[in-house]
């Protein structure tokens, strides 16, 4: 049976809800921060060599986060079905595109196109940072409008 701990993660008492309805049991909480799980029996676990980390799947084989060891406790980190893609597009020496001009969803492996507003030139010796600052605000309010529950990682996985 697949064991870890969670951090912080029953602030929202829906993600507990949403959890048990996956199949994960909750179990006692270790402190304010940690929280223990496990992990439904048809979720697996299979270390990466490449990446030195150990990864978890669901019973379709999504990969749906990443495990990391801190202060003795295996510790569960949920990815988000749905996340930004920068772009960067190389235009000379001097300049390039960059942006937010897609999310991913990362379950389907499909791009899903943002509004074309949110790419900028960017040019060598320029105050780049409002530019790139206005292109993340804007991409971060198209998510919330178009995907409202984007930073629920068991939201839009099915």
């Amino acid at each position: 049976m697949l064991k870890a701990v969670v951090v912080c993660f029953f602030r929202d008492p829906n993600r507990q809800k949403e959890m048990e309805k996956l199949g994960f049991t909750v179990g006692e909480k270790i402190d304010n921060l940690l929280t223990e799980i496990t992990f439904p029996p048809t979720w697996t676990r299979q270390t990466d060599e490449a990446k030195e980390t150990d990864r978890f799947f669901d019973e379709k084989n999504r990969h749906r986060g990443n495990f990391y060891f801190e202060n003795g406790h295996l510790i569960a980190v949920f990815l988000h079905s749905i996340i930004f893609c920068e772009d960067t597009v190389p235009r000379s020496d001097e300049e390039f595109t960059a942006g937010y001009p897609c999310c991913y969803q990362v379950f389907k492996e499909q791009t899903i196109p943002i509004h074309k507003s949110t790419i900028a030139t960017i040019k060598s010796g320029e105050d780049n940072f409002s530019k790139m600052e206005k292109i993340e605000k804007e991409a971060s309010q198209w998510i919330k409008q178009n995907y409202p529950e984007s930073n629920n990682p068991f939201a839009y996985w099915e």
